[in-house]
């Protein structure tokens, strides 16, 4: 259903992420404050107001806002490429014994898509990586044949071409719109705790070559889309904050809007 409230003007200057037959617009009206540290080395700054030299804080794992800096192509990516019909599946991978590198995930999938495709056909595929309580690994996926043909795959001949455990699970995706939240660990306060188990710098999701978000700036009257339905539209305000001394650096606001090819 379309959303009729017109949240931005026509000269506002705007982003637009390009995925698929997904489109989102973003207006940001910001205002920020000047930066009150300079930085002197890896581990170290300046307190502009009081000078004095203060050591940042590091962690050897993934805070709550590099997750969702991450997380946030999941969504278009997901929208954008897929659409939960039974051309596609959706498929859990698990590791018979406790795996805890989660640098291996992308090579032990890509060899299971590899011998999937042989048996199939082309297919587009994307994939998250997420640990379980105990810290081992295992992959959330979604595939879809690009041959348009009915995705009829069984729980036995995934675990024929996966080779690594036996609980896997294989299900027809229900609703698009709301899958990408079920891979953000942080919506779920049972799930937070495992944010220990992720590097720092650990690409949290991979996908098929054939998945591309494009990027682009203009004023909002030369990106509104001809032929797509408006699915969804909000205004939200931000605060930046420094997180080694609580400073406010920056508040913006923006507008969003959301849009789908039918």
């Amino acid at each position: 259903m379309q959303i009729d409230n017109k949240l931005i003007k026509d000269d506002e200057l705007v982003t637009v992420y390009y995925s698929g037959k997904y489109r989102e617009i973003i207006c940001c009206r910001q205002e920020t404050q000047q930066v009150k540290v300079t930085k002197l080395s890896q581990t170290q700054y300046v307190d502009n107001t009081t000078n004095e030299i203060k050591e940042y804080k590091y962690s050897h794992s993934k805070s709550i806002d590099n997750f969702k800096r991450d997380f946030k192509n999941v969504p278009r990516l997901i929208r954008g490429y897929f659409d939960g019909d039974s051309t596609e599946k959706f498929i859990t991978l698990t590791y018979s014994s406790k795996m805890e590198d989660p640098y291996r995930l992308s090579y032990d999938f890509k060899k299971f898509m590899q011998k999937l495709e042989r048996r199939y056909c082309k297919c587009r595929y994307f994939y998250v990586k997420e640990p379980q309580e105990n810290g081992s690994w295992h992959i959330h996926s979604l595939i879809k044949r690009l041959d348009e043909k009915l995705f009829n795959i069984t729980v036995e001949t995934v675990c024929d071409l996966w080779l690594h455990g036996h609980e896997v699970a294989v299900k027809t995706p229900s609703n698009i719109a709301t899958l990408p939240f079920y891979f953000d660990i942080t919506r779920f306060e049972n799930k937070i705790s495992r944010l220990i188990y992720y590097p720092p710098y650990l690409k949290i999701y991979g996908h098929s070559k054939d998945m591309k978000i494009k990027k682009s700036r203009d004023k909002y009257k030369n990106c509104k889309p001809d032929n797509m339905v408006k699915t969804y539209s909000a205004e939200n305000e931000y605060v930046a904050v420094n997180q080694n001394d609580g400073e406010v650096y920056g508040c913006w606001k923006t507008a969003y809007e959301q849009y789908i090819k039918p």
